[in-house]
């Protein structure tokens, strides 16, 4: 029986048809898997930067207590410290794998730098507080993840990358107004110095605050003047809600404190605070000088 032509137009159409669906098909799975395979291994990149980052961050604060009593704001760090740095990033992340491979950070993914007031990471050399990491699988380190479908449309690696940066030493960075919730400071070598009376006591003592023997002080967050009764004031404002502590930044914002051997009744409270007897403006940071 001979097919009439229309008949056989027909089938080539459908033919056609047939052949334009398979190759959206193995698009549509090439997207399904091939990035979803990809966005699998970016999240285990991910966790290979985290790693590297807090690993680097322990190093670098490690570095920082090794010097002793010294201001880090102020320390520029040597090649052996970014170099002890970067190995022990890179001990960490290679314990760990992405795409199946173990991953290791270049020396240029791998950088010192400063969190600002704003929460922006920036470059630095000097006062570093904390590291970036920048955990890649691209032509340029450890390969390029290879595709599984996506290959047959001519697609046939694809570059994922991960970022991460932690504050090493800063643990709070910025306290937002009205989170301050007692007009207290610790004298930063009770946490930092093992040689100062301060250091060497197990207890926190608001007196003397004149010297290193007391080790923490009552200020009037950024009020003036510095006195026992503004103490009192905010005191009673805390209690009743009717004031509100500053925006406080670390290393920026200054606390003005109050202090002294004597003491004396602070109004509208029962026991005797310390009497200011010398004005101390101290910088509000990681720990609160006095």
């Amino acid at each position: 029986m001979k097919q009439r032509a229309g008949e056989r137009r027909d089938r080539g159409s459908v033919a056609l048809l047939m052949a334009v669906a398979a190759v959206a098909l193995l698009g549509f799975a090439a997207v399904a898997i091939d990035v979803g395979y990809g966005l699998v291994t970016k999240a285990e990149l991910q966790n290979v930067a985290d790693a590297g980052s807090m690993s680097g961050n322990a190093t670098l604060v490690k570095i920082y207590t090794e010097l002793g009593n010294v201001d880090y704001t102020k320390y520029t760090l040597t090649s052996d410290d970014r170099s002890r740095i970067s190995s022990k990033v890179n001990e960490y992340t290679r314990r760990n794998e992405a795409g199946g491979v173990a991953i290791t950070v270049a020396p240029s993914d791998i950088v010192f730098g400063k969190w600002d007031s704003k929460g922006s990471f920036a470059p630095a050399s000097t006062g570093v507080n904390a590291i970036s990491v920048t955990a890649r699988r691209d032509p340029t380190s450890n390969g390029a993840v290879s595709t599984l479908l996506a290959g047959a449309l001519g697609v046939r690696t694809m570059s994922v990358r991960a970022d991460a940066a932690a504050a090493g030493v800063s643990g709070l960075k910025v306290l937002p107004a009205g989170k301050g919730d007692i007009p207290v400071g610790i004298a930063k070598a009770w946490f930092t110095s093992k040689d100062s009376p301060c250091g060497q006591n197990s207890s926190i003592r608001f007196y003397p605050t004149g010297d290193l023997v007391g080790c923490a002080g009552w200020h009037v967050f950024t009020e003036t003047p510095s006195s026992a009764a503004k103490l009192g004031s905010i005191l009673g404002s805390l209690k009743n809600g009717t004031f509100s502590s500053p925006n406080t930044v670390a290393d920026e914002t200054y606390y003005n404190f109050t202090g002294g051997d004597g003491g004396e009744p602070v109004p509208g409270h029962a026991e005797p605070l310390q009497r200011q007897e010398g004005r101390g403006r101290e910088v509000a940071g990681a720990h609160t000088g006095v």
